[in-house]
């Protein structure tokens, strides 16, 4: 009794497996069919459609068009058919090159009609012949018709797994029936048995069954409750596990690049003041990273004896607080991430360390993260941020990738600021001594005609001796 019990188990379980498998092999084969249905679709759109428009743009076409006019309502639109056939038949990694499969009858169909299409491209290079677009659309056509009539067999090969899985299942239901009628003339408690685990057999086939589609449709959330522990159902929950991790890795990676390339058209498009642009870094950084408060400190390096950091932006709740602050090289934790040159997360904010407020009031932080900002191994600064959530290692990745990119920014910022300041300076100094040698210029005109001055009265002098000394001459005579 208890062996035929066992064998009947047995094969309840071989039953489900074989069911079970149709299932997940008919899913899949619908699944085939429907993207060949949409590859059939966009085939259409990119082949049979140009070259239509492309006659009938051709037949149009006003006498004494010029070439250009040619070129772009019919030759461009037949080439681009050309370049399609092109990668279909090199099988390149596109979205209809998956079509051939290695398929040596639809490569030489598309041969031909990438053949016919080079000569209506020939023919359209004469400004007076007749174009006849009548054989490309043929061949174009006969290569539709190849991948209809594959997705036709796909199709029919979808409806004989669908009905193979219902004969089977209908199979199993009356093969099952029957077993139990002639059991339950021996023992009526085994019948009962053998119908629950019939129950639980079927049961368990269509909760795998709407797991598998689950699965198809994007839904890894959902969980399998199938009631056995077995290797399928080990398989089934370690294939979604590894689906929704990759998805969710996927989402990870967007979201970093979309913040850095966000960040990068802030620093690029912020081109007013510095202090605009450090309000702009931090509001974007405290939005994407959904944190709460954040202060951004920059070196100010300009008494090399009396180096400090300073809060030059800090954002809380959507509202900008105005503060003056400043901290000492080694001051604090901030002033300490600055020291090692190293990012600091506090997962235990000590009490009234760090306090999100509000018009509400206020609360302490849950986590705390400081960031410096470095290039080229010289720190600039430090990005301290805080919120109510933990930082995840993701988020914490892409804050210190943003503070490379900020670093970068500010270091030219400061350079641009220095060069100005001592181009200044330089015209300031040339300004000065412009207006010095003026100033000299003028001295030097004032001692010329003093000299001139002096030269002249000499003269006088002297000729006014030369005559006191010939009166004299005379006198004494």
């Amino acid at each position: 009794m208890t062996q035929s019990l066992r064998k009947h188990a047995f094969l309840l379980a071989l039953t489900g497996l074989a069911v079970t498998g149709l299932v997940v092999f008919t899913v899949f084969v619908r699944q085939g069919y429907e993207n060949k249905v949409q590859q059939l679709s966009a085939l259409h759109e990119a082949l049979n459609i140009p070259v239509l428009n492309a006659k009938t743009n051709y037949k149009n076409l006003p006498s004494g068009s010029d070439q250009a006019v040619l070129d772009k309502e019919v030759r461009m639109p037949v080439e681009g058919v050309r370049t399609v056939l092109q990668n279909l038949y090199e099988g390149k990694d596109v979205e209809f090159g998956k079509l051939v499969n290695g398929s040596e009858a639809a490569r030489i169909l598309i041969k031909l009609a990438w053949v016919e299409v080079d000569r209506t491209l020939e023919s359209l290079k004469g400004k007076t012949m007749e174009v006849d677009f009548g054989k490309s659309i043929s061949e174009i056509q006969h290569v539709e018709s190849h991948f209809a009539q594959q997705a036709t067999n796909q199709l029919a090969l979808l409806d004989v797994a669908s009905w193979l899985a219902i004969i089977v299942t209908l199979a199993v239901f009356a093969g099952i029936t029957a077993w139990n009628y002639r059991r339950d003339k021996r023992s009526q408690d085994a019948a009962l048995g053998v119908k629950q685990q019939l129950e639980e057999e079927t049961s368990r086939v269509e909760t795998l069954s709407n797991f598998i589609e689950a699965m198809a449709t994007g839904n890894y959330s959902i969980k399998l409750q199938s009631g056995k522990d077995d290797e399928l159902s080990r398989t089934l929950v370690t294939m979604r596990d590894k689906l929704k991790m990759n998805a969710e890795e996927d989402q990870r990676r967007n979201w970093t690049t979309g913040g850095l390339a966000q960040i990068g058209e802030i620093l690029r498009s912020t081109t007013t003041t510095s202090s605009d642009l450090y309000d702009s870094i931090v509001k974007f950084v405290v939005k994407y990273t959904k944190s709460n408060q954040a202060g951004l400190f920059i070196l100010n390096d300009d008494d090399s004896q009396s180096e400090y950091l300073e809060l030059v932006a800090c954002y809380a709740f959507e509202r900008k607080k105005f503060l003056t602050k400043r901290l000492d090289i080694g001051q604090g934790l901030v002033g300490q991430c600055f020291l090692e040159k190293e990012k600091v997360h506090l997962r235990e904010i000590p009490q009234d360390y760090l306090r999100i407020t509000s018009g509400l009031g206020g609360e302490n932080a849950n986590s705390c993260l400081m960031v410096p900002l470095k290039v080229n191994e010289k720190i600039l600064g430090v990005l301290e941020l805080a919120s109510f959530n933990l930082y995840q290692d993701f988020e914490i990745e892409l804050v210190e990738k943003l503070a490379e990119t900020i670093a970068s920014t500010i270091s030219s910022v400061k350079t641009n600021g220095s060069t100005r300041i001592l181009l200044e300076r330089t015209q300031q100094q040339a300004e000065e001594m412009k207006s010095q040698e003026e100033e000299m210029r003028q001295n030097m005109e004032e001692l010329s005609a003093t000299q001139e001055e002096m030269q002249r009265k000499e003269k006088e002098y002297i000729a006014r001796i030369e005559e006191l000394e010939s009166q004299m001459g005379l006198i004494e005579k």
